[in-house]
């Protein structure tokens, strides 16, 4: 059973390993949680304390550890730097991928990222043309890509812009927050199979970690959209994240997609379309790549964890 369980620190606390187990104390209370059963552990409060055992704990079972600012925004995040058997081949065959290959991958994954904003959008006139857009044979990526941005926002109403890092916003907030979870999520699936994370197939930012999970994130990001668009109509427009907020897009995990037939969780969709990366780079066959696919009937879970 794929780990499930985020364990949020919301206040001064302490987190260690007892018994081969994580288990976290404050105030008198304490809680104990299997390693295996452990997605992600967030921590929200500047007088958490984590030990380093905790740490290697759970790198060694592939749990990412988020740390937050002051906004509550995930600042940093830890993962273990190998998750498999076959690292050395693995590598080499990424770091020999041809370029055409890659440029391929590339293509599909915006094609799949602008076809799950077709499904994500509430505006009817937005989602005809992202769906034409997504179905030109020979696309373009990053014209496509920045072309169906604008269609998209722009449906969003209200004169809303996404900027990165606006945190007075709440949309933008919001997002940076789901997407900083996301992030997290994939690049703990793309270590767990073999690939660099630092080389990616668009991203290739000099001080990047994460630019091959960067890439792979990106037709995922409308299921983080859905959720956002959600807990905004459930609440309303306010200036600031809650508590309920954060944890509602903490919960991102719960969250169903459609890939290679089957529905599936967040982390498992991760994990497929990682591995589906993997193979498609060994075998230098863009045909076996699997991405994720949002279906416009599909539940979107914003209860509290």
């Amino acid at each position: 059973m794929a780990a499930w369980k985020t364990l949020i620190l919301t206040r001064a606390s302490s987190l260690s390993v007892r018994n081969g187990a994580l288990v976290a104390e404050s105030d008198g209370d304490c809680l104990s949680f299997a390693c295996e059963d452990v997605s992600s552990v967030v921590v929200e409060h500047p007088a958490v304390t984590v030990t380093v055992a905790a740490l290697l704990a759970c790198a060694e079972a592939g749990v990412a550890v988020f740390v937050c600012d002051a906004r509550h925004l995930p600042a940093t995040v830890s993962l273990p730097l190998f998750g498999h058997w076959k690292q050395a081949s693995i590598s080499q065959a990424q770091l020999g991928c041809p370029e055409r290959v890659r440029a391929g991958l590339w293509r599909n994954i915006i094609k799949a990222k602008i076809a799950n904003q077709a499904v994500a959008t509430r505006n009817a006139r937005s989602r005809r043309i992202l769906r034409a857009i997504s179905a030109r044979a020979k696309a373009d990526a990053d014209r496509d890509e920045a072309r169906a941005g604008r269609v998209y926002w722009a449906g969003v109403g209200d004169g809303f812009r996404r900027v990165p890092g606006e945190g007075k916003d709440w949309r933008n907030a919001a997002l940076d927050y789901g997407y900083a979870i996301l992030l997290g999520h994939v690049a703990r699936a793309i270590i767990a199979a073999g690939l660099i994370s630092q080389l990616g197939l668009h991203h290739r930012g000099r001080t990047n970690n994460f630019n091959l999970a960067s890439d792979l994130m990106e037709p995922f990001r409308p299921l983080v959209d859905r959720v956002v668009f959600a807990v905004e109509d459930r609440a309303g427009a306010r200036s600031a994240l809650e508590r309920d907020d954060r944890r509602a897009l903490l919960a991102i995990g719960r969250q169903k997609v459609w890939i290679a037939g089957t529905a599936a969780d967040l982390p498992e969709a991760a994990r497929l379309a990682a591995v589906s990366l993997r193979d498609a780079m060994v075998a230098r066959d863009g045909s076996l790549l699997h991405l994720p696919e949002l279906h416009a009937d599909d539940h979107v879970d914003i209860g509290v964890l």
